[in-house]
């Protein structure tokens, strides 16, 4: 066994095993799409940095950085396709944080404050 085989074997580099998920897209009230997304169960030490480059002095988006680095699309034939950073950086809103609600829940993640913040389906959001 070789020294690269070695440290795989030990777990000292990052596996491509995918946690299957279902992302809902909500597209309006009524409108609710679900997309079939694969969420890798480990970052590589080069995803981790590009992801926390985006907590310091990079420009890009953090939430679409963790969607490029860690959210696979799955298609009808079962294949896992990346997303790439700028595919992630022009999604809609709504879209990219329903991919990264997914990744959120398969790495046991607390949800956004923003997504807190929402008031429930019904809730009275007038103030008398």
């Amino acid at each position: 066994m070789n020294a690269l085989q070695q440290l795989q074997k030990l777990g000292g580099i990052t596996s491509a095993e995918t946690v299957r998920k279902t992302a809902k897209w909500k597209r309006g009230e009524n409108d609710t799409l679900n997309i079939d997304v694969a969420i890798k169960k480990e970052l590589s030490y080069g995803s981790f940095e590009r992801i926390t480059s985006a907590f310091a002095n990079d420009d890009r988006a953090r939430n679409a950085r963790i969607v490029a680095e860690a959210v696979l699309l799955v298609d009808d034939d079962e294949n896992e396709l990346p997303i790439t950073y700028a595919t992630a950086d022009a999604m809609k809103a709504d879209l990219l944080m329903a991919l990264k609600k997914a990744y959120d829940e398969v790495h046991n993640l607390p949800a956004d404050a923003a997504e807190d913040a929402k008031p429930e389906e019904g809730e009275d959001t007038e103030k008398n």
